[in-house]
């Protein structure tokens, strides 16, 4: 291989390490930045919820007073279970926002190892691509590093 061509090899598998490194660290942001508008909304959905609970738990309360009903016993119960049951959807609404978000967080977690793992192998593609006859070289390697030859020197008989 010439040096030109050496040199193209390297700078190739340079860039697409880099490449490869860059596009994980990207995707690994955008996850991020993607998680914590999911749980933004989850906040701004529960509060939301919250808002117009109180909203009709009001209504509902002025509505049982404007009739004359004192509110005790049945409506007082039906009032205390519209909040309880408005206030559950409110934690479920911001639970459901902060699973997507940790699902958001680990896939750019997996993003960015995946990309470490193209960079090693375009790493080791690009080193490989320099060493001639591989498969020879490394079967004349012993355990113990030392070299063997297919056709060792014969033996002097004493």
């Amino acid at each position: 291989m010439g040096w030109v061509a050496g040199a193209l090899t390297l700078v190739g598998t340079a860039m697409d390490a880099s490449g490869s490194y860059y596009e994980g660290k990207a995707a690994n942001a955008a996850a991020k930045f993607n998680a914590g508008e999911l749980e933004t909304q989850g906040r701004a959905q529960a509060e939301f919820s919250r808002l117009l609970s109180r909203r009709v738990r009001a209504a509902n309360v002025t509505r049982v007073a404007k009739s004359g009903v004192r509110p005790e016993g049945s409506a007082l119960d039906v009032i205390a279970e519209n909040a309880f049951r408005a206030e559950k959807e409110a934690q479920n609404a911001f639970r459901a926002a902060r699973t997507a978000a940790t699902l958001q967080r680990l896939e750019g977690r997996n993003a960015l190892s995946a990309s470490r793992t193209k960079l090693t192998a375009s790493l080791m593609r690009g080193v490989g691509s320099f060493v001639p006859n591989s498969d020879v070289l490394f079967s004349q390697v012993g355990l113990n590093g030392q070299t063997t030859t297919s056709n060792p020197a014969p033996k002097a008989q004493s």
